[in-house]
């Protein structure tokens, strides 16, 4: 659910990551999602409930997007935080075989949107922010 909302929301910084990475059709990759959840069961008609919780893996996404916020120097959680996480989860890569969605080509595309790294907790620090387009020219 959280990665349909990505894509609904054409002009989020995640989306335009996408688009970049080619996923150039975000409604008919909002469809792929939708069946994927239908498939699975995941929107079946229920009562209306006021308590709503997170599935658990729908929380380890957002937990998820924390941590990664956090380890890219921010107070809040955007976007690109969640797709991290999604990425980071293998979401992507079930959803979208073809395109080579992986974590670290969804980490380098962020980064190189964002101008900043990721320090993740088992890396070694590197100063500064990214310095060209060669840090990135996988893309």
């Amino acid at each position: 659910m959280v990665l349909m909302g990505i894509l609904k929301f054409e002009t989020s910084t995640a989306a335009k990551i996408l688009k970049s990475l080619g996923l150039e059709d975000l409604y008919g990759a909002w469809n792929e999602v939708l069946w994927a959840l239908n498939v699975c069961d995941g929107l079946q008609p229920r009562s209306f409930v006021t308590d709503i919780k997170f599935a658990d893996r729908a929380f380890k996404v957002i937990t998820a997007a924390s941590d990664f916020a956090e380890w890219h120097g921010k107070d809040k959680m955007y976007s690109e935080d969640l797709l991290m996480a999604l990425a980071a989860g293998g979401v992507l890569e079930d959803l979208f075989p073809d395109l080579n969605l992986s974590f670290e080509r969804v980490r380098k595309a962020v980064e190189k949107n964002s101008g900043r790294r990721y320090q993740l907790p088992d890396e070694e620090e590197v100063a500064g922010p990214l310095k060209s387009e060669d840090d990135v020219s996988f893309l």
